[in-house]
């Protein structure tokens, strides 16, 4: 085991003297700080390992070379678990390198050693009583991730998995350096790592550690794929919990565009333990420091420890002041001047340049724009490689394009764990006709992978002849197919109908369409986990069954379509107030209730719905025809219903609020 007691037992005393400088060991009273009882651990967290040693780092970073670490984190402890992999891993982690960070951290109290060191926490109590702490010094220069957000028990192989509750998403790489130190006299990193352990106190040699040299970091650069031969030590690990089964979710209608992801705009959580706040690049109970990143949404809590100083607490009052909400107007003049500041802040967070960038693309400041994107990029934030990443490789206005460029910040965002990154990457290799062989590859092995999203894309650029190959329909079909084995109901739905039309050189087969079809638009099972309907998959069903083939009936056709339209499928709800409409066999005309699954659908903002009934409306009362279209304009904000608006008198597109 890697280490025991996070929150759990009394702090542990030792009959070694040490120096005459040594701090006297605490008795149970003495035991400074310990306020926070540790209730939950089942949340994103982010601790340091610069306290495992030997075998157990050794440990750590051979899992971390060959697949996705599994450990245990909880009330007693962390632990790197033995003879637990994760099955569907077949990519090793992957370095990206950030700009280079000098800190310290000096852990002073209990509370701070628990949830900022916890594999060994209970070996190192008594170093942080009576006036004692632990000094870390750390240069990082960049991180090393996994593209999985998720894992699921059911991924977990191996006879070593009892008691997993979380795997490593990611590390923080570099160099550090721990030292016995004292509470209130905080040293530089440079001191706490020129200090030299074996030059201590016994005192001190129970808690000196370190890994890499500084000096070798110092040749890390923003961008490389691997860190320097001795700045390569894990500093942190970012902890996932493990799901309990994985979510049954389908992915939606995706077109493979390659087009690049809006700037993401999210509150920064505080990766830490229940009750305790991230503050000087530790986990510490708030009353234990002047200043702390605040929660997530908590406006006052932001604004106070953003006037504090805090930039990550700017950041998150920008989200806020940004998005309105709670009664609050929306402010986003003076959220662009929180994200500039949070930005430009030694300690603010890389999230907050890419915020930034929105109204400067808005208000078309494309150089100030390139500028907070290449800094969040290099400060880590895989958004902002993505973002400017895509936009160089097009150019914007007089932001000349640059390919070249715009590739390799594509590929420090994959790198960073960023999945649609890596499929931009790809897509955008074959579309510009980069390196076309490269970007297939790319998109054949997350295929291969079990990626659903990969072989839709594979399936796009072959139905559509975006590669040098031309139209392939056969093997669009064929990765349509593995999508749909994967479950992208979408690529059931389109695999379904090929093989349901049967045009060359695609050979029909109704029978195997139809189960596709099937698989697109499924009924769902009691209790089932929720997923995506494919649009497709049950229009085409559905007229199959209305023609008495497939083996359906019209009755069969509208159960169909009533669960695509419960599902918000786009034309599902249209197809159904057809068929009231106009009757079908064994099923009688019912205008009213076609008219009513209309506006329905339309006031969930079905746009196909809303045109649907709107040209209806038109052949009755064009006045009523206009005040329909400029209700669901101003609802949708879709320019064809404005324009139909604005075609019988009525008002257009509103301006954005």
């Amino acid at each position: 085991m890697l280490g025991l007691g996070l929150w759990g037992g009394t702090g542990c005393g030792t009959n070694n003297l040490g120096s005459k400088l040594a701090p006297p060991d605490p008795s149970a009273t003495d035991a400074l700080g310990q306020t926070i009882t540790c209730t939950n651990t089942s949340t994103v967290a982010e601790p340091y390992v610069v306290d495992l040693r030997g075998a157990d780092r050794s440990h750590l970073e051979a899992v971390m070379s060959e697949g996705i670490a599994v450990v245990r984190y909880d009330c007693d402890g962390l632990e790197v678990l033995r003879g637990c992999t994760v099955g569907s891993a077949v990519d090793p982690y992957t370095f990206v390198g950030v700009s280079m960070k000098e800190d310290q951290v000096q852990i002073d109290t209990i509370d701070q050693l628990r949830a900022n060191l916890p594999a060994s926490a209970v070996q190192l109590e008594g170093e942080v009583t009576s006036g004692a702490a632990i000094d870390i010094g750390l240069v990082m220069v960049g991180r090393k991730s996994i593209r999985d957000d998720m894992v699921a028990r059911e991924d977990l192989k191996g006879p070593g998995c009892e008691g997993a509750t979380h795997f490593v998403r990611s590390a923080i790489v570099g160099a550090f350096a721990v030292e016995k130190g004292t509470q209130g006299k905080a040293r530089a990193a440079a001191e706490i790592f020129g200090a030299g352990a074996a030059a201590g106190s016994e005192a001190n040699r129970r808690v000196a550690n370190r890994d890499g040299k500084p000096e070798d970091c110092n040749n890390a650069k923003p961008g490389d794929s691997a860190p320097p031969e001795q700045c390569r030590a894990a500093i942190t690990i970012e902890l996932y919990p493990i799901a309990e089964e994985r979510p049954a979710v389908a992915q939606g209608d995706d077109e493979g565009s390659g087009e690049s992801a809006p700037p993401e705009v999210e509150a920064l959580e505080t990766k830490c333990p229940s009750g305790f706040v991230r503050a000087g690049g530790k986990c510490t109970p708030p009353q234990q420091v002047a200043s702390f990143q605040c929660a997530p949404m908590d406006f006052e809590q932001c604004t106070q420890q953003c006037e504090r100083g805090n930039g990550p607490s700017c950041y998150n009052l920008g989200v806020m002041l940004r998005s309105g909400g709670s009664g609050r107007e929306r402010q986003p003049e003076l959220a662009q001047q929180r994200f500039l500041a949070a930005c430009k802040a030694d300690d603010g967070p890389a999230k907050a340049c890419t915020a930034a960038s929105f109204e400067l693309s808005r208000a078309k400041q494309w150089k100030p724009y390139a500028e907070v994107l290449q800094r969040g990029c290099d400060r880590g934030d895989s958004a902002a490689c993505d973002t400017l990443g895509y936009t160089l490789l097009r150019g914007r206005d007089e932001l000349t394009a640059a390919p070249e460029r715009g590739v390799a910040l594509l590929e420090r965002a994959c790198g960073m764990g960023r999945s649609s990154s890596c499929r931009s990457l790809a897509i955008n290799l074959v579309d510009l006709h980069l390196d076309e062989p490269r970007g297939l590859r790319m998109l054949e092995l997350g295929c291969e992978r079990g990626e659903a999203n990969e072989c839709v894309d594979l399936a796009m650029i072959h139905r559509m002849g975006r590669s040098a190959a031309g139209k392939r329909p056969e093997r669009a079909l064929e990765h349509d197919r593995r999508a749909c084995d994967l479950g992208n109901t979408s690529a059931c739905g389109r695999a379904g109908k090929e093989l349901v039309e049967g045009k060359a050189p695609i050979k029909r087969d109704l029978r195997t369409g139809v189960a596709l079809l099937e698989r697109g638009c499924p009924t769902p099972e009691p209790g089932a986990r929720f997923i995506s309907l494919s649009s497709q998959a049950c229009t085409t069903l559905a007229g199959l069954y209305q023609a008495g083939k497939g083996g359906g009936t019209a009755k069969d056709a509208v159960a169909v379509l009533e669960r695509g339209c419960s599902d918000h499928r786009r034309f599902t709800c249209v197809e159904l107030s057809a068929i009231h409409a106009k009757g079908a066999k064994g099923l009688k005309k019912d205008p009213a209730k076609a008219e009513q699954i209309l506006r329905r659908a339309c006031d969930d903002k079905d746009v196909s719905s809303c045109t649907a009934l709107g040209k209806q409306l038109e052949a009755v009362d064009q006045g009523i025809a206009r005040a329909f279209y400029e209700d669901a304009c101003t609802r949708t904000r879709f320019p064809p219903l404005c324009r139909s608006s604005e075609k019988l008198g009525g008002k257009g597109l509103p301006p954005p609020s």
